[in-house]
C-alpha cells in the first residue's frame, strides 16, 4: 500500500508541475505575442517615444553616417530589403530607455519645485489629466505660476485650464532645422540660477563595463548631444549618466564644438539637398564593397 500511496503522490505532484508549467507557458507565450505587436501600435509608439514629431534627419541616425544616399532612403520611408521589426527583447530594452528619462524628468521637475531660486527646468509641458500641452509653441520654466504666491516646496500649481489637474509632465521639446531638414527633440534644459547659466542634458543609460571606465562622454554620445546644441542654439551641457545595473550617476560636463560634428553637417547638406530636388544621393565611391553596404537595409534597392 505505502508504494500504491507513494505513486499516486508522484502521479499528483507531477500533474501539479505539468500544470505549473502550463500556466507559465501560456503567460510567457501571451506576453511575447503582445510585446511582437505593438510594432503595429501607432498610438503606443506615439506615447511612449514623444508623440508627434515631424519629418526629417534625425541626430540618433546621422551620427557615424557615411553614406547621403542612405540618409535620403530613411527620410524618404524607403521599404527596406527586409522588413524591419522589433523583437520584444529589444522592445523592452527601448522602454527601459524611455522610462530612464521620464524618471530622470520628474526629478528635475521636483527639483525646480523644491529649489526654485537654484533650478529652472525649462521646456514644454503636457497634463497628466488630459493631455493639452501647456506650451507647444514656445519655452517655458516649471513651475507653472498662477497668480497664487508659490510656496517654497510642493505645493500649489496652476491648475489646467481644461481639466483643472495640476499634475504636469515634461514634454521633451522639439527642435528642428529647415534648411537642413534636420529634426530632434531634447531630453531637457535648465538655469542653474545662482550661476546664471543655461545648460542643455542629455540623459543616458549604461552598463556598469562601460560607466565603470566613463571619464569623459563617449563620442557618440558627444556627437549627438552636439547635434541636439547646434538645433538648440545652447552650446553647453551636461550629460547625465546612469548605470543600469546599480543606477549610480555621473555627471560630465559637455561644450559643443562644431568640428565634432563637421562632416555630418557636410553629409546631411547634401541629402538635404536632394531631397528638396526630389532627386536620390550618389552610391558611395566604395559601393557595394564597403562594410558599410554590406550591412545596409537598402543594399538591393540601392543596386537597381
Amino acid at each position: 500500500m505505502d508504494g500504491i500511496f507513494e505513486l499516486l503522490q508522484f502521479s499528483k505532484a507531477s500533474q501539479e508541475e505539468q500544470y505549473s508549467l502550463s500556466l507559465e507557458d501560456s503567460m510567457y507565450r501571451l506576453s511575447k505575442s503582445f510585446l511582437d505587436s505593438l510594432n503595429d501600435d501607432a498610438i503606443y509608439e506615439k506615447e511612449s517615444y514623444g508623440g508627434e514629431i515631424k519629418r526629417g534627419f534625425h541626430p540618433s541616425s546621422i551620427c557615424g553616417a557615411v553614406c547621403a544616399r542612405k540618409l535620403c532612403y530613411e527620410y524618404l520611408d524607403t521599404p527596406k530589403d527586409v522588413e524591419d521589426r522589433i523583437g520584444h527583447e529589444l522592445r523592452r530594452i527601448f522602454d527601459n530607455g524611455s522610462s530612464v528619462h521620464d524618471r530622470w524628468q520628474n526629478y528635475l521637475t521636483l527639483m525646480s519645485l523644491k529649489y526654485p531660486d537654484k533650478i529652472e527646468l525649462i521646456g514644454d509641458w503636457r497634463c497628466k489629466g488630459c493631455g493639452i500641452k501647456y506650451s507647444p509653441k514656445k519655452e517655458v520654466s516649471f513651475p507653472i505660476k498662477g497668480d497664487k504666491p508659490y510656496p517654497e516646496c510642493l505645493g500649489d500649481i496652476e491648475p489646467c485650464t481644461i481639466c483643472g489637474s495640476t499634475r504636469w509632465k515634461y514634454n521633451e521639446f522639439r527642435l528642428s532645422n529647415d534648411d537642413l531638414l534636420i529634426v530632434g527633440k531634447r531630453d531637457g534644459k535648465i538655469k542653474l540660477v545662482e550661476e546664471d547659466k543655461t545648460l542643455l542634458v542629455e540623459i543616458k543609460s549604461i552598463r556598469s563595463y562601460m560607466f565603470n571606465r566613463l571619464v569623459y562622454p563617449y563620442d557618440k554620445h558627444k556627437k549627438q548631444f552636439s547635434f541636439y546644441m547646434f538645433l538648440d542654439g545652447t552650446h553647453e551641457g551636461l550629460f547625465l549618466y546612469e548605470n543600469k545595473d546599480d543606477q549610480k550617476i555621473k555627471i560630465l560636463y559637455h561644450e559643443y564644438n562644431e568640428a565634432d560634428i563637421a562632416e555630418e553637417l557636410k553629409l546631411v547638406e547634401v541629402a538635404a539637398q536632394n531631397v528638396k530636388a526630389g532627386t536620390i544621393a550618389n552610391r558611395i565611391r566604395t559601393f557595394p564593397h564597403s562594410k558599410h553596404c554590406k550591412g545596409c537595409p537598402w543594399l538591393s534597392t540601392c543596386s537597381k
